[in-house]
């Protein structure tokens, strides 16, 4: 029996206990899906003055909440990582390779976390996936 569906990209699972990854190990492509012009400018200016490593800035049709994280099955703890930045950022699986991470900027934006949170936030453990070990 084969499926000739697409498959289902499934998260690698991280560590019990895992934290996020440190900012300088995570590379973030910061997307506007707002009219606001140069928001993801300002926030990939704003995002690598917090240690990460900063994509090209660009717009996207697919913001379709606040603020979007999408990651590949690798990105999870990089994910996590920018999370600490947008907590209530909903999280979008791809098929992606590698841990790089797509902050999607939609209309509910409306700023980062204050930075004291957010490096507060990166010494936390990570909720796990669904479907992963906890212990």
């Amino acid at each position: 029996q084969k499926s000739f569906g697409e498959e289902e990209a499934e998260v690698t699972c991280p560590d019990p206990g895992a934290v996020p990854l440190p900012p300088g190990d995570v590379t973030v492509t910061v997307l506007n899906g707002t009219s606001r012009g140069g928001l993801a400018g300002e926030v990939t200016e704003q995002l690598g003055s917090r240690g990460f490593t900063m994509g090209d800035a660009g717009n996207t049709k697919k913001a379709d909440s606040a603020v979007t994280i999408v990651y590949g099955p690798d990105g999870y703890l990089a994910a996590q990582s920018v999370r600490t930045q947008v907590p209530d950022a909903a999280l979008r699986l791809d098929d992606r390779e590698g841990a790089e991470v797509d902050l999607l900027l939609g209309n509910g934006f409306s700023e980062l976390a204050p930075e004291d949170d957010a490096a507060a936030a990166l010494e936390d453990a990570v909720e796990m996936p669904e479907g992963c070990p906890t212990e």
